[in-house]
């Protein structure tokens, strides 16, 4: 389960919230900066905590 807030203005896109594991904070950020028209991406993500 993942809890990902996307921002989007103007092309600059910033991830923010929580993922279980490291690979999915590197595919979230390869596939927003994929996307048409987003010029930068600040990916903000984090692993949750156990429990959590």
């Amino acid at each position: 389960m993942s809890n990902v807030n996307v921002l989007a203005r103007n092309g600059k896109v910033d991830l923010v919230g929580s993922v279980p594991d490291e690979s999915q904070i590197q595919r979230a950020g390869d596939v927003a900066s994929a996307v048409a028209g987003v010029v930068s991406l600040n990916n903000a993500l984090h692993i949750r905590e156990a429990g959590h």
